[in-house]
């Protein structure tokens, strides 16, 4: 028998695969209702007092403050568990690391400011 067409590796193998994407696309459900609870909750501005500095969010800068430094080291871990094999992971990270460019860009333009 043809060891590439090996009918017991097959379905293990998917089964894996199966597994770590459910587990992926419930992390990106679970963080995207967080984000919808967030979108509810916050009215207009949130605002922030750290010591002398009063911070005033938008919606949008207040998701990404909040959970893109979380689904950034979230999606990271996976990703380097899974040695950056899985393309549902990838693109997690993928998202992250643009969450995480925003988050950068809101905390620069306050320190300009």
């Amino acid at each position: 028998m043809d060891p590439i067409l090996d009918d017991e590796e097959l379905p293990s193998t998917n089964l894996e695969t199966m597994k770590i994407f459910k587990a992926d696309l419930i992390l990106i459900v679970g963080l995207l209702i967080l984000y919808g609870l967030i979108l509810l909750l916050t009215k207009g501005q949130s605002e922030i007092s750290i010591h002398d500095t009063y911070l005033l969010f938008d919606k949008l800068s207040f998701f990404v403050f909040t959970i893109g430094p979380l689904w950034f080291l979230m999606f990271l871990i996976r990703a380097w568990r899974n040695k950056f094999s899985q393309v549902s992971t990838n693109i997690g990270l993928f998202i992250g690391v643009l969450l995480m460019l925003r988050f950068s860009y809101t905390i620069m333009s306050f320190w300009s400011s």
